[in-house]
């Protein structure tokens, strides 16, 4: 089966998946989340026919499947699939796709015709202009409620102490193709994404679709609980408990995360020193080299960038104690 038949499968069943909301929303049960017996035996074939399919493109116990397993995992007390579950069964096939994307001969998918011709964030290097991504920053894609804006705005400000660029959508979100366009450019080229898991986050569909996508990017996804736990395939992320919690402690929280993960540490590494190089004063400098002292990445042109910066910038030059700091650093990490 060549990758334009793969696309086509795949939008098959997430369309069959779709028919079945309609069905959940048109049961005959009091809560009207409940399927008829016979609907939840054709769910079930489908099910079983979507597992096959994907062990086929993805090989045994692959992600998506094991997702799915576990997702179906907690029926309703009928004994049947919730709407919930549905939903994310959904997500989870749209991270497929991306995986496909990422992976497959590029051609026109019959799911997305824009997104396959936006690179993934491993094949960008800057070459995809964008108003939201501020230059030399670590690049993080904020999933939230629309209600939620004026919080993720203010974590947003937080972050951005730590050479960290958050994209947050400030509008609700409207399924325009200018706006889906927006939204796909910046999880195609966001390094991480974090969910605010408020109340109602897992109603939206918009929120679980993001949360998918960045899955099948292969990208760290970081749940925040703010009085929702974490759900079916989302219950698999790293996550930490934000309630209570102020923004400038939860920007906090996120940056040693994506110090330490082995898929962010890198881009951190590089953010923090982007942010060194360019110190406009000495307090800028001095806090500047205390963030540098925590990368645990390295490359040997670092230790170039940092003596360059000491060279050229006497805001750096002259900040008490961070040449030295700077010379401790390169031979903590030249040392080993």
């Amino acid at each position: 089966m060549d990758t334009n038949n793969n696309f086509k499968e795949i939008q098959k069943y997430i369309e069959l998946f779709e028919s079945f909301l309609v069905k959940f929303i048109k049961g005959d049960s009091i809560s009207g989340r409940f399927l008829k017996t016979e609907d939840n035996a054709q769910l079930k074939r489908v099910v079983l026919e979507v597992l096959d399919f994907l062990t086929e493109l993805f090989g045994e116990n692959n992600t998506f499947s094991l997702n799915i397993l576990n997702t179906l995992n907690t029926p309703t007390v009928m004994g049947s699939p919730s709407y919930a579950s549905v939903k994310d069964v959904i997500a989870i096939l749209q991270a497929a796709t991306t995986k496909l994307k990422r992976t497959g001969i590029k051609i026109k998918s019959t799911i997305s015709s824009t997104s396959s011709q936006i690179p993934s964030v491993n094949e960008f290097q800057g070459n995809v202009e964008t108003d939201f991504w501020e230059e030399g920053h670590f690049r993080l894609f904020a999933s939230h409620l629309a209600k939620d804006k004026d919080n993720a705005t203010l974590l947003q400000s937080e972050l951005n102490h730590y050479n960290i660029s958050t994209f947050v959508a400030h509008k609700d979100i409207t399924p325009t193709k200018e706006w889906q366009e927006e939204i796909e450019l910046a999880l195609k080229t966001a390094e991480a994404l974090i969910a605010l898991l408020t109340p109602g986050f897992h109603e939206s569909f918009w929120t679980d679709q993001e949360v998918g996508f960045a899955m099948g990017q292969d990208i760290l996804a970081v749940a925040i609980i703010l009085g929702e736990e974490p759900y079916g395939f989302i219950a698999k992320l790293q996550s930490f408990q934000g309630k209570n919690k102020t923004m400038k402690e939860l920007a906090n929280e996120i940056f040693k995360v994506f110090l330490l993960n082995k898929q962010t540490k890198k881009g951190m590494a590089y953010a923090l020193l982007n942010r060194f190089e360019s110190s406009n004063s000495y307090a800028e400098a001095q806090n500047n080299m205390s963030l540098l002292e925590k990368i645990e990445y390295w490359e040997s042109q670092f230790e170039e960038r940092i003596r360059n910066a000491l060279h050229s910038n006497r805001q750096i030059s002259k900040a008490y104690d961070v040449p030295y700091s700077a010379d401790t650093l390169i031979s903590k990490w030249t040392k080993l």
